[in-house]
């Protein structure tokens, strides 16, 4: 036992001394250049890995790492278990053990899609007497109860039909009421007038309830006429926000009054006013000591099996409020399922389950979290991959559509722009691209003056960070939206453009100081998501007349672009329809009913919207199917994951591979000429973004409703 802890001591060394010559070459070569921004990432890359390796030689230091010389692990269970404090289990082989080696009785027909479930099923035959919860759930020495478990309930294999139910359903059945739509938000805002970070969502929440109001009742229109009035679960729901929570949290709630970031705080806004309205309970969690309690059995509980009792049916929450719960609650994993994480930029599959990402040497820091990539939320629709949750945008009249329109042609707007950039940070380089613009019209900001205005112009008319009502007048008397290229994908300008103003929409150009900002910024976060312009939404689903790209760098062709706005008809106000009230109402409502992710065979979209494509050697499948006019649907991959697919789209496989361990990839299910075809034997690697073979992709695709593109016309019924 000593020989080997050492000799693994000594191999973390020179693990440490293989990074710190990295990190000392990467300094040498970016003094050269004066990359600071690349120094400081290193630099947090370094200690984010020396972290880890001083995490693991404390795992070796206190035991909870060790196998003897023998081959036995030595398994070392909490003290709260009841249980002796070492067992000493032969480490299993899986090497001999094959699909063949299953009983019969339950046998599955194959495993494809189910990498895990051989070495799980090993596993639990050796250790099913750790934990007395496996007994409690009619776990025995019997193969086929320990199948029907794994399949069952921990949905690691597949669900396989026999004549026996081995396993006691201790879940105690849940009686669902009807959820009934909500015409009042005051029970909300008292809820949330107690809670002082809350504050700024309560005033947006507060300040859009007319149109919340009418959201409803557009939302018991539609339900009406589709005769799905009745059709949704009332549910109880938790969401941790957690960029709120403990200490922290009030310094980002403070800063939201002060040009700080308010992407994440309008997206929590629009998700807790959408579920109050939609009739479920609410439970908001914005401090540690509230987590605890509010997910008391999950504290009490073993750390291998579910309890009877689920406290919540879904959890809200952001990066940081997932990272916490981990944390904080010991058998968090056991909720998993019910997760939906608020996440503004995306997760790709390829970054999401860690095997695959470390073997990419993809960073770690917000990867790695191998849930469903559907159970991310982001802000704009990305990536099919994960699911669009998107928010709403203040609509710049409380007044019905034609008074808008009526007032929109007889109150003519100033010609002046607004520049999108409250901190002065982001006006830095931008001096020429602001003074063409001041040479056409006037220029105004909302610039934070809490401190030293180093880089905004002098002749701009700041106004400094504005309440949201005073913001949306300024919007209304401008014309035109400056976007300066940073924040990038941010909801100002789709608020702007709502408002009847035309955005300037920097264009990303390669090897430009903000494509090195594009690059810095999205290079720790897990996506390969290259940007276009400063806002790719705006650019690719509105356009003109309301959105037109622009080169900052020139600035000729950005006065002519002006003198041309101020020369044309007023633009008229628009909104997509996914950006409303009830459109946000409506998307969220159909998710939360109809996605389960505690399940190993989804049956939502309707199958019946599966459209299968073959793309070339290059393209993706969001590139393929969007070709097509369709979306790619990754809930759809797990039914054509089988070897008839490829007979459905006109090949014939000369072989055939279902790829394990290291040779995966998330382009499969694929085929090439020579290559055969090969099969996803990872369910967390199924993938309609990127590609890393040349094989052709068979891709599952689907219709969606324009405006509503996170929905199909059959989802809305099914």
């Amino acid at each position: 036992m000593k020989r080997k802890l050492i000799t693994t001591l000594f191999f973390l060394i020179f693990i440490y001394c293989v990074f710190l010559q990295a990190f000392q070459m990467t300094i040498i070569k970016n003094r050269q250049t004066g990359g600071r921004d690349d120094v400081r990432d290193s630099l947090e890359t370094l200690n984010m890995r020396m972290k880890k390796l001083e995490d693991l030689i404390i795992e070796l230091k206190d035991g909870r790492r060790r196998m003897n010389e023998d081959g036995m692990v030595k398994v070392k269970r909490s003290d709260d278990q009841q249980q002796p404090q070492e067992q000493h289990i032969e480490k299993p082989d899986t090497s001999a053990f094959t699909l063949e080696s299953i009983n019969e009785t339950c046998r599955p027909k194959d495993l494809i899609g189910f990498a895990s479930c051989l070495d799980k099923l090993v596993w639990m035959k050796n250790m099913w007497k750790s934990d007395p919860c496996y007994g409690e759930w009619g776990v025995s020495d019997n193969e086929c109860s320990m199948l029907q478990y794994l399949a069952d309930i921990e949905h690691h294999c597949p669900t396989v039909k026999t004549n026996t139910t081995y396993i006691h359903n201790l879940k105690q059945e849940k009686h669902f009421d009807r959820a009934v739509l909500r015409h009042e938000l005051n029970g909300l805002l008292e809820k949330l007038s107690h809670m002082q970070p809350m504050l700024w969502i309560r005033n947006r929440i507060d300040r859009m309830s007319d149109k919340w109001l009418s959201g409803v009742d557009q939302l018991v229109e539609r339900r009406r006429n589709l005769a799905t009035v009745d059709s949704y679960r009332k549910q109880n729901i938790l969401l941790v926000i957690g960029v709120l929570l403990d200490s922290s949290g009030a310094k980002f709630a403070d800063n939201a009054f002060h040009g700080g970031p308010l992407g994440e705080l309008v997206q929590w806004s629009d998700i807790l006013a959408s579920l109050y309205l939609a009739g479920h309970d609410v439970t908001v969690c914005i401090s540690t000591d509230d987590l605890k309690r509010y997910l008391d059995s999950y504290m009490q509980q073993s750390h291998n099996c579910p309890p009877p009792v689920d406290t919540y049916d879904v959890v809200f929450a952001d990066i940081m409020g997932l990272k916490k719960i981990s944390k904080t609650i010991k058998a968090a994993h056991l909720f998993n399922c019910r997760m939906r994480v608020v996440d503004s930029f995306g997760t790709e599959p390829e970054y999401n389950y860690r095997p695959y990402s470390t073997s990419k040497t993809h960073n770690m820091e917000w990867g790695g979290l191998n849930l469903f990539t559907k159970q991310f939320y982001t802000m704009f629709p990305h990536t099919p991959d994960n699911t669009f949750l998107g928010f709403v945008i203040e609509e710049y009249s409380d007044k019905s559509k034609q008074q808008q329109q009526k007032e929109s042609m007889s109150n003519k707007k100033n010609n002046s722009a607004l520049v999108y950039g409250k901190v002065d940070m982001f006006w830095q380089g931008k001096e020429p691209y602001i003074r063409g613009i001041h040479d056409v019209m006037e220029v105004h900001g909302t610039v934070d003056t809490g401190g030293p205005l180093r880089h905004t112009p002098k002749y701009v008319v700041n106004h400094g960070v504005l309440p949201g009502d005073e913001l949306q007048q300024l919007l209304r008397s401008s014309r035109v939206f400056v976007g300066l290229g940073f924040p990038f994908e941010g909801p100002a300008p789709l608020e702007a453009i709502a408002n009847g103003m035309v955005y300037l929409n920097p264009i990303i150009q390669p090897d430009s100081p903000l494509a090195h900002k594009a690059t810095t910024f999205f290079k720790n976060k897990p996506t390969s998501r290259k940007l276009r312009t400063q806002h790719d939404y705006a650019s690719t689903f509105i356009g003109k007349p309301h959105v037109i790209d622009v080169k900052i760098s020139d600035v000729t062709q950005v006065k002519e672009i002006l003198t041309n706005i101020i020369n044309s008809p007023q633009v008229e106000p628009y909104l997509p329809h996914e950006f409303t009230c009830f459109g946000m109402m409506e998307r969220l409502s159909i998710l939360l009913e109809k996605q389960d992710f505690c399940t190993t065979s989804p049956t939502w979209p309707p199958i019946s919207e599966l459209k299968l494509k073959l793309s070339d050697e290059v393209d993706d499948c969001v590139e393929t199917c969007r070709k097509s006019e369709l979306i790619c649907e990754p809930d759809f991959f797990p039914h054509i994951n089988n070897w008839q697919v490829f007979k459905q789209v006109g090949v014939e496989c000369t072989s055939q591979h279902v790829p394990d361990g290291s040779d995966g990839e998330i382009d499969y299910p694929a085929i090439d000429e020579h290559d055969g075809c090969k099969l996803q034997n990872v369910r967390l690697l199924f993938s309609c973004a990127g590609r890393y073979t040349n094989m052709r992709r068979v891709c599952p695709c689907r219709g969606y409703i324009p405006g509503q593109v996170a929905l199909c016309e059959s989802c809305l019924q099914h």
